[in-house]
């Protein structure tokens, strides 16, 4: 008897309980601001221009709001371009190779790009000031 004294106390919780968890599930308004949201092509231009996109240990890009990158990657400098195309940030470091468009999605500092929805590799960083201890590329340009 006890058993089933507890199981229906068990479900009465349950049920009482259950609204509150599905509205902590679908996400309230003051949680909303923790989620990472997708930037349209202008905010892109405006968010990342005169900026540096950095792990914070081995890579940093910069960039440059006349559409100048310069990435900056284990050792190894590399000069480019980028520019909105539409709601993507593109990339193209020319003769170097890498050429690439990018969704952009932002919370606060957090920056993830990502080829498209189903990219299982996307790059995930900060978005700071440009350091002065961030090298130039000699001789070169965009």
């Amino acid at each position: 008897m006890d058993y089933i004294k507890n199981s229906i106390s068990t479900l009465d919780y349950c049920a009482r309980i259950a609204p509150s968890l599905v509205v902590l599930a679908l996400g309230p308004p003051a949680l909303a601001a923790d989620r990472f949201h997708k930037l349209a092509g202008p905010q892109i231009a405006v968010t990342l221009g005169g900026m540096q996109f950095t792990d914070e240990v081995h890579w940093r890009e910069v960039y440059e709001t006349d559409g100048t990158l310069r990435r900056h990657a284990m050792g190894r400098s590399r000069l480019g371009t980028w520019r909105v195309r539409g709601s993507e940030m593109c990339v193209d470091f020319g003769n170097d190779g890498d050429k690439n468009c990018f969704e952009v999605w932002v919370r606060d500092n957090e920056i993830v790009m990502q080829r498209d929805a189903e990219d299982n590799y996307p790059i995930q960083g900060f978005l700071e000031k440009p350091t002065d201890t961030t090298p130039t590329v000699a001789g070169r340009t965009p």
